[in-house]
């Protein structure tokens, strides 16, 4: 359907939404994975120093930090 529109000139916005209207809009869908660095470097030093770090932070300010 697509290849046939584009031989008759349709513009891509008008055989997008064309298409969307026929199969809807692609919804992605998101995962949050965690801990995967972590698994890796949770040997390094520095890493170690990092995350004690982060632990005192969140003692004292009573959240996790966030990083901008």
């Amino acid at each position: 359907l697509a290849v046939k529109a584009a031989g008759l000139r349709a513009t891509l916005g008008e055989i997008s939404d064309a298409c969307e209207d026929v199969v809807g809009r692609y919804k992605a869908v998101i995962r949050t994975i965690s801990g995967v660095y972590s698994n890796e470097t949770k040997n390094d030093p520095d890493f170690l120093r990092a995350r004690k770090m982060v632990e005192e932070f969140a003692k004292r300010e009573g959240r996790q930090p966030r990083i901008m």
